[in-house]
């Protein structure tokens, strides 16, 4: 799940908003800083050390230990009555959970931040742990949950007005429908996603939004809106992206294909018998099915009619229907996705960061 990219939390929170900001680089720092607050009888101080400390286990896989030092953390914003300081301490201890698997105590730890975030008023603090709640509800299969706090999120978010808090929002939104097993739900949650990028200009979380929406639309049995998703987002990739994220546009575009064979366009030979009025049926179906033709309808020497055409299978059908022959010579579809995976390569080379999941939204960054 992501982090929007900007937040308008309070000012203590400002100061320590996620775990991982302003950290001291290295594990060993941050359990110096642990011992020196300690040493030094710094309540205040050693509370914000060991939910950073805990964020350094988590990421060191000592997740028994991340989850005792958030705990520890938790405890001393408590006895402070420190309520911003422990509302940011319990979504961490949360997410600790989370990480070691245990979601069901993430939630409760978190539905605890919510409750403090909703009283000390931040909308869009409440907003963020809100969104953050959906994804514990939605590890622990507690799915409606999840959708309901999702959707209490997205709804603070409108209200605030900052789009791009909005579009995280509604990714996680359309994530938790889909999960549900709401495609259709989760169809309008991603096209508005993808909408917001398109108003803003963000053309790469446009190509990102527009592969989820595609595979939204592929669970709602909606193939032909999936590909041409899938298809525009691969054309943005190809325009401003690396070549990681082109490949992985693509895989999710051979996907979408492979989930519908009945659209994938073939190359094939058409063929009508002088009795079937060979030449006018043909002209007529590539007239009415809007056929891409290589060259003319030619007729040889018995009087049989053909042509290359590339059409789906759908189409391909109806011709079969009317009387003609349809010999497939080749999958186009096949042959247009290996071309365009090798296009561009050779002066750049893939970074090795796939994207998988969702992305972060990053502000200022020219998109």
């Amino acid at each position: 799940m992501t982090e929007p990219n900007d937040s308008n939390h309070t000012d203590h929170t400002d100061d320590i908003n996620h775990a991982d900001e302003g950290l001291r680089d290295g594990l060993e720092e941050a359990q110096a800083e642990v011992e020196r607050c300690r040493q030094a009888g710094d309540r205040p101080g050693l509370a914000r050390a060991l939910i950073i400390l805990s964020s350094h286990l988590q990421s060191a896989g000592r997740h028994e230990e991340a989850i005792a030092a958030a705990r520890e953390g938790v405890g001393i914003y408590r006895e402070l009555g420190n309520d911003p300081g422990l509302a940011w301490g319990l979504e961490n201890l949360a997410a600790r959970h989370a990480n070691a698997g245990q979601f069901d105590e993430a939630v409760q730890v978190a539905t605890e931040a919510v409750t403090i975030r909703r009283r000390l008023g931040d909308r869009a603090a409440l907003a963020h742990a809100l969104i953050f709640l959906s994804a514990y509800f939605q590890n622990a299969r507690r799915h409606e949950e999840a959708v309901t706090a999702a959707r209490e999120g997205v709804a603070i978010y409108r209200e605030l007005g900052n789009e791009l808090q909005l579009a995280w929002g509604l990714e996680n939104l359309a994530a938790r429908h889909a999960n549900a097993g709401q495609f259709n739900e989760a169809v309008l949650a991603a096209a508005e996603r993808a909408d917001i990028f398109r108003r803003l200009g963000k053309r790469l979380d446009l190509a990102h939004a527009l592969i989820f929406l595609s595979a939204y639309l592929q669970n709602a049995r909606r193939h032909e809106e999936a590909i041409a998703a899938a298809r525009e987002g691969v054309g943005i990739y190809r325009e401003f992206g690396s070549d990681s994220q082109i490949a992985w546009g693509l895989e999710n575009l051979r996907n979408r294909y492979a989930a519908a064979p009945d659209l994938r366009v073939m190359r094939a030979t058409l063929y009508a018998s002088p009795v079937a009025s060979g030449a006018d049926l043909l002209n007529t179906l590539i007239q009415e099915l809007r056929l891409d033709t290589v060259g003319g309808v030619r007729v040889d020497e018995s009087g049989v009619a053909r042509v290359e055409a590339y059409a789906n299978g759908h189409r391909l059908a109806v011709v079969r229907s009317r009387g003609a022959t349809v010999e497939i010579t080749a999958d186009a579809t096949e042959t247009g996705l290996t071309r365009q995976d090798q296009v561009g390569r050779g002066n750049r080379f893939a970074d090795g960061s796939v994207p998988t999941g969702t992305g972060i939204l990053v502000e200022g960054d020219g998109r």
